[in-house]
């Protein structure tokens, strides 16, 4: 990946998060991460990942909410970059949170089964 697509996309990350938590978050998607924007190599297109707190209801009214609100904020980073033709969003849960949390949790238990099985009974 060229370095200026890498740029952009760190570009595009913090500010359609920008986006989400200033002009959005009293419709409800206070709760959303963006983790992760992959461009395409045209710059037509960009696929950004995000997470949210909460259970399935929660993920599934974000992935809803920004569907929703996709052209809004394409609208909104045209504003503010004027000169660069700001790409069609497809939001995408991350699933890569979810995993290492998952992970985390099941290396929390194999440690305390370790511990209560090296207990003297």
């Amino acid at each position: 990946m060229s370095r200026w697509l890498q740029r952009y996309n760190a570009i595009l990350r913090k500010e359609i998060s920008d986006i989400i938590h200033r002009r959005l978050a009293d419709q409800g998607v206070a709760f959303i991460s963006i983790t992760e924007v992959g461009l395409s190599k045209d710059a037509h297109h960009a696929t950004v990942k995000f997470t949210v707190i909460g259970n399935e209801n929660h993920r599934q009214a974000a992935q809803t909410k920004l569907d929703t609100a996709s052209r809004f904020i394409k609208g909104e980073l045209g504003r503010r970059y004027k000169n660069v033709t700001s790409p069609e969003l497809r939001f995408i849960y991350d699933v890569a949170v979810d995993r290492g949390f998952d992970m985390t949790r099941r290396i929390d238990e194999i440690i305390r089964q370790d511990q209560a099985d090296a207990t003297p009974h």
